[in-house]
């Protein structure tokens, strides 16, 4: 499994494999929690946002953002 975080944002990228047929490379959000929150520091949440399957055939080791995006 790999993770990878947007420079000083709230996306992130995720890889896995689930199966021979789902090589699992995944968008996030991080989004506010609904959670009470007593802390000072915010509380977020991962939130699916798409899949990005990309023709890949095999599995997929390791997701990196490009340092310009």
């Amino acid at each position: 499994m790999s993770i990878d975080f947007y420079p000083n944002s709230v996306y992130f990228v995720t890889s896995s494999q689930n199966s021979e047929f789902d090589t699992g490379i995944r968008f996030w959000k991080l989004v506010p929690s609904k959670k009470e929150n007593t802390g000072k520091c915010p509380i977020y949440e991962p939130q699916h946002q798409y899949d990005l399957q990309g023709g890949h055939q095999s599995t997929v080791n390791v997701v990196r953002f490009s340092p310009d995006g």
